[in-house]
């Protein structure tokens, strides 16, 4: 049983004790589906913000389900007050709208609450703030990150990481949450089946095509084919893809574990220092670095903007896709002008 399963299961969890009038005509198992029908890190971030709401409300003694979009209002000027960051805020809101749609709740007006944090964005610019961006590589400079990597296991699998992942333009979850069978080869090129990711709510699934790379060090299907081949020399082959693993005497021992998200940003962080390579201002580079890398390239490269959208599981129609073009070598329109 998940935790978030037995979050919705506990009649005794701050969940249910901290939502008053529940909808009584719900099954408990029903209630179950319904927690778990939003991604379990949203869900638990979600969670997180309501508690921090239902505490200013009763230190305010105001009612919260259903809460006065003045009293919303309210609480996000509070909390620009103190500074918090404009994500939590933001995650704040909607965790506000998530339970009061989940419970039928009348809704509140946040308009004025997003006018509140736009004024309050606008003052953090003026004081020197600037959005932490992910750094974004080149292709040269990539093949310059996966040649420091060493040449034993550990350097087969971090390879495979970092080029699955800046061809596929993927968030660090999906890519520790591939399994075996996720993947085939198919005429020289990786078919990958991402099954769950943040912008797939309806948990549908989707494939994907990676091509072979040009250069050795930028090869995604040859360095994935080394790391199966690793694993199959161990015997495994199913079961997650990337794999916590021990040294040993006598070289590797490969684990039944899969490895965290927090795996892929140090595997970026270290090819880019041992490679020598410095992030631009007011960007860093982490594992997100990956995923804008990718649709940076495809962008420069003059891919159509669909196909860059549905690489990425972006929406087709959208224009979010556009905000991952992110060169460090911005072209002036002004060259030649002056």
């Amino acid at each position: 049983m998940t935790a978030l399963v037995r979050i919705a299961h506990s009649e005794e969890s701050d969940v249910q004790s901290h939502l008053p009038e529940l909808r009584t005509q719900l099954t408990r198992s029903a209630k179950v589906w319904l927690f778990k029908s939003v991604p379990e890190q949203t869900f638990f971030a979600y969670q997180r913000e309501w508690y921090k709401f239902i505490r200013w409300c009763r230190a305010h003694d105001v009612g919260h389900l259903p809460v006065f979009s003045d009293h919303l209002t309210n609480w996000v000027a509070a909390r620009c007050d103190a500074g918090d960051s404009q994500s939590a805020i933001k995650q704040g809101i909607s965790a506000v709208v998530f339970f009061h749609d989940q419970y039928k709740k009348r809704k509140p007006d946040r308009r004025d609450a997003w006018r509140v944090l736009a004024a309050y964005r606008r003052q953090l610019i003026d004081a020197g703030w600037r959005p932490d961006e992910a750094a974004t590589y080149t292709i040269k400079q990539l093949r310059a990150m996966t040649a420091t990597l060493p040449q034993d296991a550990r350097g087969i699998r971090d390879k495979a990481a970092l080029l699955v992942a800046t061809g596929a333009f993927a968030r660090r979850s999906q890519l520790v949450g591939l399994d075996m069978g996720d993947i085939r080869f198919s005429e020289g090129k990786i078919v990958l089946f991402i099954a769950r990711s943040k912008e797939d709510q309806k948990g549908k699934g989707r494939r994907l095509v990676i091509d072979p790379g040009a250069h050795p060090d930028s090869d995604a299907v040859g360095a994935l084919r080394d790391w199966v081949d690793v694993l199959a020399s161990k015997g495994i082959r199913s079961g997650p893809l990337f794999r916590r693993m021990w040294r040993t005497t006598y070289g590797y021992t490969i684990k039944d574990h899969r490895m965290d998200g927090e795996w892929l940003g140090h595997v970026v962080k270290t090819a880019i220092k041992d490679a020598g390579i410095t992030a631009p201002s007011g960007r860093t580079y982490r594992a997100h670095s990956t995923r804008a890398s990718g649709a940076t390239m495809a962008f420069r490269k003059h891919k159509p903007s669909v196909a860059i959208a549905r690489q990425g599981g972006w929406s087709e129609k959208g224009t979010q896709h556009h905000t991952y073009n992110r060169p460090e070598d911005q072209e002036s329109v002004t060259e030649g002008l002056m």
